[in-house]
């Protein structure tokens, strides 16, 4: 496996793991009218997954054994979380069989990874 594919691979895999898509679909619900209908709960979620991101951009560097300025990291970091974002508001709707939802979360993050592969993201360039 080459650094960079085992380096976000192994940060990713214990949190697929542990996050069902269907565990708890009620009182998640009940949180995200909470976080919604609150701004300080909102700015501290925020800040939450700032420290998230930044946890990952650190595992990102040592795995790789980068210098803590790269850029390369922070990005990966970043469009990482983007993509589990989006695998995330893709995956409303879900079936109740855990098992099907388990394998509708796997197409969907097939899917928007092959996407990414077919059609990388656009990066700014200097003239």
């Amino acid at each position: 496996m080459r650094p960079r594919r085992a380096a976000t691979s192994r940060s990713v895999t214990p949190c697929r793991r542990s996050c069902s898509p269907r565990r708890d679909y009620r009182q998640r619900h009940q949180i995200r009218q909470v976080v919604e209908s609150a701004p300080s709960a909102r700015a501290r979620l925020l800040e939450e997954f700032d420290h998230e991101r930044s946890l990952l951009t650190e595992a990102l560097t040592q795995r790789l054994q980068r210098p803590t300025s790269d850029p390369f990291c922070a990005i990966t970091a970043r469009l990482t979380l983007d993509i589990i974002q989006r695998i995330g508001e893709t995956s409303r709707g879900l079936p109740a069989d855990q098992r099907a939802a388990e394998r509708r979360l796997a197409d969907l993050t097939r899917s928007v990874l092959l996407q990414l592969q077919h059609e990388p993201p656009a990066v700014p360039r200097l003239p």
